[in-house]
């Protein structure tokens, strides 16, 4: 596979495709740089994230934390599994996380896996046909990764897959985040975790009102705030990864099939959105999806912040009168 990846790329080595740019660096791995974020692609991963204006490199090579939960997912006779990994509230502080191993749910690149780059004028296009399931080769079994470059800089990847019936979804992970970082979550209002755990843990974050509130995951270290995040109006379904451990974080904004995932022999869920803000925080990689919500649904928020009545709102009190201090909060405010 190596080789013959590399033989098709020789001639596309520093290949710029409009505002993109490319460059083979390594046999078996590729650079895809935009205006600001530069990621490292090998065997349909991302695994390495690098300023292209300041230079900083927010991921580590060793020895780095690759992404189990990664890959074609394929649930045929695993609905067990599927289960057990999609746990909808993996919240490690309270110990209902699942534990990190490996699953057999995934497919990913191996000896005889086949590669091949194309790049158009407008787009570049990667293909990994031949996955390994549990080390079971599946020689038809592939994933596409297609890349462009939005209005706004920002590197877009469009994701997809193919297989045998029981296609549920696609995770194509950014992994080997380094351990001093952090990752912030639009969950329960916002959250922030650590980059760095003392043990292996698989954080899971199913899409509903609470547990992941949006698609967005932000990573901040070396003072530069890297996000990724789906603009999608329909809200297609998603399920958000963490895993993390001593060496560092991976991270994974996994695109879901409607159920049932039976009947499915392909997946092609919206892209994915990537950009890098340097001297800056969790909000500057935000931002770019909160303007995209406010521009996309600019009269349902003017519907919601019509009642004049709701900006007296302070405190909403989970539990309500039998909220531990409910009874002091007419004399807070």
């Amino acid at each position: 596979m190596r080789a013959a990846f590399f033989a098709l790329l020789l001639v596309l080595a520093a290949t710029s495709v409009h505002a993109l740019h490319i460059e083979v660096t390594a046999p078996d791995q590729f650079a895809v740089a935009g205006a600001r974020v530069q990621l490292t692609v090998r065997d349909a991963r991302i695994i390495a994230v690098k300023s292209v204006q300041g230079g900083v490199e927010l991921t580590t090579s060793t020895p780095g934390m690759n992404m189990l939960t990664a890959g074609l997912g394929n649930m045929a006779g695993q609905a067990e599994e599927l289960s057990r990994v999609h746990y909808p509230w993996g919240e490690p502080s309270i110990g209902q996380n699942a534990k990190r191993q490996a699953t057999p749910l995934y497919g990913v690149c191996g000896p005889q896996t086949t590669a091949k780059l194309e790049v158009s004028q407008d787009q570049i296009v990667a293909h990994w046909r031949g996955l390994y399931f549990a080390g079971q080769f599946y020689p038809d079994d592939a994933i596409e990764l297609i890349f462009r470059e939005d209005q706004n800089g920002a590197i877009v990847m469009q994701r997809q897959g193919q297989g045998r019936l029981g296609v549920f979804g696609i995770s194509v992970p950014v992994e080997n985040l380094s351990p001093t970082g952090k990752i912030y979550l639009p969950s329960f209002g916002g959250l922030e975790y650590e980059a760095q755990a003392e043990t292996e843990e698989l954080i899971g974050l199913q899409d509903t009102t609470l547990f992941i509130e949006a698609p967005l995951m932000v990573y901040v270290g070396q003072n530069s705030a890297f996000g990724m995040w789906v603009e999608d109006e329909r809200f297609s379904p998603y399920f958000a990864f963490i895993e993390r451990g001593p060496h560092g974080a991976a991270l994974s904004l996994e695109g879901l099939n409607l159920i049932p995932y039976e009947s499915h022999k392909t997946i092609a869920p919206p892209p994915i959105k990537f950009d890098l803000f340097d001297d800056s925080g969790w909000i500057a990689a935000a931002r770019p999806y909160r303007n995209w919500y406010q521009k996309t649904f600019a009269e349902e928020i003017a519907v919601r912040d019509a009642p004049s009545w709701a900006d007296d709102i302070m405190v909403i009190a989970d539990g309500g009168n039998l909220a531990p201090g409910f009874e002091r909060l007419p004399d807070m405010f």
